[in-house]
């Protein structure tokens, strides 16, 4: 029975390198396979889906935060989401009902850099059959990162706007949680 699947990890977890290496491994196996992401993930252009540690791909279809179905040929039988946390509610669900054909496989981040989880990942944790997290190290220490903190004048910053900041990667860092309280 095909799931929906919830990968996440902080910044610089390789999040979007293992999804584009799932979808290179299963289109080379002659596996029918869909790579979907958010409108508002425009950082690389309107359609690509792109790592910085490997080569991208062009998205398949583009949901937009009031997309509530998502139509695919009924081949398909792999289903990725890159950048989920960006998806509306309405978007998860559509991807929710997915299931009933396909493996739907969504990597993104949890939490902002306040610590406040996205919509699309928070509705993705009430949704998801399995839920699986893509560790990595602090930027400053060895241990877990679970923060993607925000750095402004060599200042951690964890209150502001829930708006993202996209392609601003260099002002964020992944951290543990004793590394981004200890620099606020």
């Amino acid at each position: 029975m095909p799931q929906l699947y919830f990968r996440f990890g902080t910044m610089s977890s390789a999040k979007t390198a293992n999804l584009l290496m799932a979808v290179h491994n299963h289109r080379k196996q002659d596996k029918k396979v869909v790579a979907i992401k958010p409108s508002i993930d425009n950082r690389f252009g309107n359609d690509n889906i792109k790592s910085r540690a490997i080569e991208g791909i062009i998205a398949d279809i583009i949901l937009y935060p009031n997309d509530t179905e998502i139509n695919l040929p009924d081949d398909v039988k792999y289903v990725y989401v890159d950048e989920c946390q960006f998806l509306s509610e309405y978007n998860v669900i559509a991807l929710r009902a997915l299931t009933k054909k396909a493996n739907v496989y969504c990597y993104g981040l949890r939490t902002d850099y306040a610590q406040r989880l996205f919509p699309g990942s928070a509705t993705l944790f009430r949704y998801a059959d399995v839920i699986e997290e893509l560790e990595s190290e602090c930027t400053i220490c060895s241990n877990k990162a679970i923060v993607n903190a925000k750095i402004t004048d060599g200042h951690v910053i964890s209150s502001g706007t829930t708006d993202p900041e996209l392609d601003s990667g260099e002002k964020y860092k992944a951290m543990c949680w004793n590394c981004w309280h200890n620099m606020k």
